[in-house]
This record gives structure tokens, sequence and C-alpha cells, in this order.
């Protein structure tokens, strides 16, 4: 029985995620995944490579086809052409055979972590970035330590939506009441 006009209706589009299995030429990619080697310079046709450093790759035979090998690095920086927007990044990163400390992983030049992980440890963390320029960069840092590299083992982009609707901002009245009330006046963000 509500009013049609009292209803808060929102559009979700879906977009398929962009996979990327960083590791070397011949070692096996992920499913549903687009193989990244040291090799791979961005292209703009592609849309999307190594835009700089001295990028190198390493096989550890064993794992999945994800976590198995890399794409490492003192300093490098990915790109990725994308519409303006909102996005989640989903990192993996780890070396089966090696310890990798101080790993400081940028998107867009903002900080977003600085990780580390032991001999056959693999992290997965997840980030929403803006991109504003219509490309999406990822730096990745060594910060010193006792190891030289940052290594990538995969990235997802997937578009991010700020799915909350409209958010109360104010009520009146406010706090609790025991009087009978015959209305109340809501205040929404948007």
């Amino acid at each position: 029985g509500e009013v049609p006009a009292d209803r808060y209706t929102a559009t979700v589009q879906l977009v398929d995620a962009l996979r990327f299995d960083f590791g070397t030429p011949t070692s096996p990619v992920a499913d549903s995944y687009t193989r990244v080697t040291e090799a791979t310079a961005y292209n703009p046709t592609a849309g999307f490579g190594w835009l700089a450093g001295a990028v190198q790759s390493r096989d550890r035979n064993g794992g999945t086809a994800l976590t198995r090998d890399f794409n490492f690095a003192n300093s490098a920086t990915y790109g990725v052409d994308l519409p303006a927007g909102l996005y989640s990044l989903t990192v993996t990163v780890g070396d089966l055979s090696w310890a990798h400390d101080n790993m400081a992983l940028y998107a867009e030049g903002v900080h977003l972590d600085t990780l580390s992980t032991a001999s056959g440890q693999i992290l997965t963390r997840t980030y929403v970035v803006g991109v504003s320029d219509g490309q999406l960069t990822l730096d990745l840092r060594d910060l010193g330590g006792s190891d030289a590299n940052a290594v990538i083992n995969g990235l997802v982009i997937s578009s991010f939506e700020d799915l909350r609707g409209p958010q109360v901002v104010s009520a009146v009245p406010s706090g609790s009441t025991i009087d009978t009330v015959d209305h109340v006046r809501l205040t929404f963000n948007e």
C-alpha cells in the first residue's frame, strides 16, 4: 500500500571483472585470467601492461596456477585503462619459496598497504580505488628490509558501486516519546 513516489529505486550495472595472472611466459595461467609477464609492456590497444620498472618473473612449479608464479621488481608501475569510477582491486602477493617484506602497494598515487609475506605465504587483499583519469596505475615498491623486491601474483579489478540507499540524517520528533505522534519528518542525505 505504499505510495510509489515514496519508494527509493536504484540501478546497478554489473561489469565483468578484469583478471590478471602475473607469471612467466611458460607458466600456467589461472582460468578466466589474462597472462602478464615481465615483457607485457603497456599497449594502448590491449589497454594494460607494465608502464615502468625493471620487472622480472619466477615460476616455483607448485601451488595453483595463480600462486605458483609472479612478477617482481624493486619498483614498478602497472597500468589498466578504465573509465572513471570506483573499482574494487583484489591483489594477490607472495612467493612459495622466499619471504618478501615491506612491499608497498599504491593505486592512483595513494598508499594502499604495506605487506610482508613469509616463505610459502600468499596474501590476498581487497581495496576500493577511484579512477578519474582513464587509467588505473598500480605501483609496487620495496621499502627496504631483508628482501629488495615487491611481488605480485594476481590482480582482479571489478566495478564498485555504492549500493547503500539514502541515509536518514535527521528525524523530527527525535529520541523516544510516549505521546501520540501523527507524523514524522525524515531528512535524507540524497
